[in-house]
C-alpha cells in the first residue's frame, strides 16, 4: 500500500485556478511605463489541512505567455529574456512565515536562468472554500544577467515588479 506523505501529516496539495489567477509584471522607462499579464500560471501549495496555512509553494510561468497588449513589445521582451533558450520563470519556497493574514514566502527565484534567494510578501484570504493570495515581488534585472534594452539612449529601469494574484479552490 502506498500512502501520500502529505496526507499522513495532515497536508494537502492544492493547485491554483488558472481561470482566476494571474501574475502581472510592471516595467518603467523614463518615457513610459507598461505592464504584461500572464494567466497561464502553474502553481501549487502544500496546505496544512487543520490551520489552512501554506507550508510550501511552487510556481512557474512561461515567459512567452506574458501579454502587454502590444505584440511588438512582447516579442522584444522574449528576445531580451532569451525566451527560446530560457522559457520559464519559477519560484520555490524554502520557508513560509505567517503573521495573521500576512505571509512571507522565502525561497528561490529562477529568472533568466539565474537563481537568487528572495521573498514574496503576500496577503492570504480564506472565504467560500477558496484561498486567495495577493502580493508582490520586486527584483533587479541585473541580478539575473538581463541586458536592459534602451530607447532613445535611455535604458529601462533595472527593477521589475511582479504582482501576484493566485486563487486556489475546492479546499
Amino acid at each position: 500500500m502506498i500512502l501520500n506523505t502529505n496526507v499522513l501529516f495532515g497536508q494537502k496539495k492544492v493547485y491554483n485556478s488558472k481561470a482566476k489567477s494571474q501574475i502581472t509584471y510592471s516595467m518603467n522607462h523614463p518615457l513610459h511605463s507598461w505592464k504584461g499579464t500572464n494567466k497561464e500560471i502553474n502553481c501549487f501549495v502544500i496546505l496544512d489541512s487543520k490551520t489552512q496555512k501554506v507550508v510550501q509553494v511552487e510556481a512557474s510561468a512561461r515567459v512567452n505567455s506574458f501579454d502587454s497588449g502590444i505584440s511588438a513589445r512582447d516579442s522584444q521582451v522574449m528576445e531580451v529574456l532569451e525566451g527560446d533558450k530560457i522559457p520559464t520563470v519559477s519560484f520555490k519556497s524554502t520557508k513560509v512565515i505567517y503573521d495573521k493574514n500576512n505571509v512571507l514566502a522565502i525561497g528561490d527565484l529562477n529568472f533568466h536562468g539565474v537563481t537568487t534567494s528572495t521573498y514574496i510578501k503576500l496577503t492570504q484570504n480564506n472565504a467560500n472554500n477558496q484561498l486567495h493570495f495577493n502580493g508582490e515581488l520586486g527584483f533587479k534585472l541585473s541580478e539575473h544577467k538581463v541586458k536592459r534594452p534602451a530607447l532613445m539612449g535611455m535604458k529601462i529601469s533595472d527593477v521589475i515588479i511582479l504582482k501576484i494574484d493566485m486563487i486556489f479552490e475546492n479546499l
